[in-house]
């Protein structure tokens, strides 16, 4: 292999249309999944705007709910925060170790350059951005959606 086919395969490895990168992340069912979880989350904002519409006495119901949430859940919140970020901590170094990994193998050359796989990756890689997308636009909204992954 010459300079430029691994010049042109390390290119390729960071193009964000990358095959190998988005086939694990990918599931039929993972998505359908989403799609309910998202319809879920649309019932639960109409169920938000009618309490938000309520008179005042539904009001004051919601906040000693709200209260009562507080004290029952928040030891266990924290615990869960932790947890995430050494997990995060982890993956995030995993992810580095495979990237690296992936440019060092030459054998993977053909999915790279194959035209039918990156369009696929795309495909999968739009799929992903929008998901996460609507994810960020309902963080910035300040609605809390931990059911949607």
């Amino acid at each position: 292999m010459n300079d430029y086919d691994e010049y042109k395969i390390e290119i390729e490895c960071l193009n964000e249309n990358d095959l190998i990168q988005e086939l694990p992340s990918y599931s039929i069912n993972n998505t359908q999944t989403f799609i309910r979880k998202l319809k879920r989350e649309l019932d639960q904002q109409k169920t938000i705007n009618n309490i938000l519409k309520s008179d005042e006495d539904e009001i004051v119901k919601h906040k000693e709910y709200i209260k009562q949430f507080s004290k029952n859940f928040s030891p266990k919140i924290k615990i869960q925060l932790q947890e995430i970020k050494n997990i995060s901590n982890s993956l995030q170094d995993l992810v580095s170790e495979n990237n690296e990994l992936k440019k060092s193998r030459n054998e993977l050359a053909d999915i790279y350059s194959n035209k039918e796989y990156t369009e696929l990756a795309k495909s999968l890689t739009e799929l992903r951005e929008e998901k996460k997308i609507l994810i960020d636009f309902l963080k910035n909204m300040n609605i809390t959606t931990p059911q949607l992954d």
